[in-house]
């Protein structure tokens, strides 16, 4: 599976698996191939977001 990360609609990255959300900022928009996306949430820009939230019904 891959995971493409956006941030004001801009490709930041891909990576293989959702995880270490406070790698990203708060705001980045993650799409996975099944079209599933979760919204980095909670946090700042120099320590990251807190978590992952799905934006889905999974």
């Amino acid at each position: 599976m891959s995971v493409v990360v956006l941030f004001n609609g801009e490709v930041q990255s891909w990576v293989n698996k959702l995880r270490n959300p406070e790698h990203w900022q708060p705001g980045c928009i993650a799409v996975d191939e099944q079209g599933h996306t979760w919204t980095a949430i909670v946090g700042d820009e120099r320590d990251g977001a807190l978590l992952w939230l799905a934006n889905d019904e999974l």
